[in-house]
């Protein structure tokens, strides 16, 4: 079953990393741990858009709020960005109003290049090419659907989420090293279960070692963004 949404993934350089970190800061994130120099398992190796031998991470959590875990890659890759999350404030000041959707003011961050509302719940908003694929797709893995949302509730705040889906027609794929938020990660206690989701593409289940815990995990491509299921062992 699943647990709940564990975090979301930001892939940046290194140039542009210290930067967003000190954002993250301001809004009262604090770093739980970081990673340097993880090798990236073969498995991931048609997520990646370019040839990324290694990745770092700086995992950050906030009370209450869905956690980000940036990622560092040397080449990174620059596409359009489907992924809107929700903030407890404006990340700066300078920020504006890009558009109003699903009833949300959505700011965009030029500095980073990515979209975010201002919400005191956790909320994600993914652009997808078809938005029944994506409630067939969640309602399957055990979120509970209503019109274009999807939630999950757990007894840890911070794994509760509502996401929105907007239909745009050839929407892209995201791949990890895309700039920018690009992919979802959700815990799960039988990481096995999950394999017969329906996806479009997805890995075999492999183990990585991180923050001293092991845990498995599955990789699966959606339409405009990226799902990951992690199983702590």
């Amino acid at each position: 079953m699943l647990l709940g949404v564990s975090h979301v993934v930001i892939a940046t350089c290194i140039k542009k990393s210290q930067d967003l970190e000190n954002l993250l800061k301001v809004l009262g994130y604090e770093v739980d741990f970081v990673e340097t120099d993880l090798i990236n398992s073969k498995y991931k190796d048609k997520f990646l858009s370019k040839k990324n031998k290694t990745h770092d991470i700086i995992f950050f959590k906030c009370k209450g709020r869905t956690s980000i875990e940036i990622v560092r890659y040397e080449n990174i890759s620059y596409a359009a960005n489907n992924f809107v999350i929700s903030l407890s404030d404006k990340l700066e000041q300078t920020d504006k109003v890009i558009s109003h959707t699903l009833g949300f003011e959505i700011f965009y961050n030029a500095t980073h290049k990515f979209q975010y509302i201002v919400d005191i719940y956790n909320i994600l908003i993914l652009q997808t090419s078809s938005i029944d694929d994506e409630i067939f797709f969640w309602t399957k893995a055990g979120f509970v659907s209503k019109s274009n949302v999807v939630s999950i509730s757990s007894p840890l705040q911070s794994w509760s989420a509502d996401i929105y889906f907007i239909e745009k027609p050839g929407t892209h794929d995201v791949y990890l090293d895309n700039y920018g938020f690009n992919t979802v990660s959700i815990a799960t206690n039988k990481i096995k279960e999950c394999m017969d989701y329906d996806h479009l593409i997805s890995t075999e289940i492999f183990s990585i070692k991180i923050n001293k815990k092991k845990m498995n995990i599955v990789m699966i491509r959606r339409k405009g963004y990226n799902v990951e299921i992690l199983e702590i062992k």
